[in-house]
């Protein structure tokens, strides 16, 4: 009778710290890692070119996220783009940028962590189609003062094309340059570009053609000396333009080999020059 006490004292013994072990194991129990888990935010600053949108991570899973950002494209579930944000878990924006205008665009952000790559839901946006250009726009290194009407050289249905002046004169008073060299300019419309690149033939140094051409504004090096009908554009708008300092402006149409045309940006009143005379340049391009 002793032995069987004492078996059954010594079973219960073990059978006792068997369940202490197990549940202290059970205790110390580690989950393996699981995937990251995150939601895509809105998208704002909406522009014709850019957006801005991002994600929160509220959830590594147990492991770091290494990589986190942005997939896009122009159908649903695509990635066609990408754009990375740091790492960790938190809120994060990215840019998206080089957008198509008036383009329906579906975002998804995304995170990694070392089970996989997880993407938070999709969240779609346009794009804006931003106004057309507008004479008094500031706009490809100047003021535009002329949108092309149908008719016009440089005129294309559906687009917007024009005139744009530069801010500001160049250099105060200039001769028109190279007398007695007739270099066969025109008077018309679109045509002061073409005749800006033939003065430029003349030797001489500092005159009308060569500043207007130099002028670098906005980054562009398309600058030219306005044709008469381009330089009364110029003169029916000056107000919209502005800071016009000099009271004589050339084109860049000749009259003869010794004689070019101003315009008098008092009285509107276009006359001819000796072209030795001095007077003032305002450059224009072409947009």
């Amino acid at each position: 009778m002793k032995k069987i006490i004492t078996i059954l004292f010594v079973f219960s013994a073990f059978t006792s710290n068997a369940q202490r072990t197990m549940f202290t194991s059970q205790n110390n129990y580690v989950a393996p890692p699981s995937p990251p888990v995150l939601v895509t935010t809105a998208v704002t600053a909406i522009t014709g070119t850019t957006a801005t949108s991002g994600g929160t991570i509220t959830s590594d899973g147990g492991a770091t996220v290494t990589s986190r950002g942005l997939v896009w494209g122009t159908s649903p579930g695509a990635s066609t783009f990408n754009s990375t944000s740091g790492a960790g878990i938190g809120t994060f924006s990215t840019n998206l940028t080089g957008l198509n205008i008036s383009t329906t665009y579906y975002v998804r952000a995304f995170a990694t962590n070392n089970v996989a790559t997880v993407y938070g839901s999709e969240v779609s946006f346009t794009t804006i189609t931003p106004p057309p250009p507008a004479a008094g726009d500031i706009y490809g290194g100047g003021k535009i003062f002329y949108i092309f009407q149908p008719g016009d050289p440089g005129y294309v249905a559906g687009q917007y094309h024009g005139l744009i002046a530069a801010t500001s004169d160049t250099q105060g008073y200039r001769v028109f340059g190279c007398r007695g060299w007739p270099a066969g300019t025109s008077t018309a419309l679109g045509t002061g570009a073409a005749n800006t690149t033939t003065l430029l033939g003349c030797s001489e140094n500092n005159f009308a053609a060569k500043l207007a051409r130099a002028v670098r504004d906005g980054g562009y090096s398309d600058w030219y000396l306005p044709s008469k009908d381009e330089l009364n554009k110029l003169y029916i708008n000056k107000n919209i333009v502005g800071n016009f300092i000099e009271t004589h402006y050339w084109s860049s149409s000749e009259s003869d080999s010794n004689y070019a045309i101003f315009q008098n940006f008092g009285t509107g009143a276009q006359s001819n020059s000796d072209k030795n005379g001095q007077k003032g340049i305002r450059a224009i391009r072409t947009f």
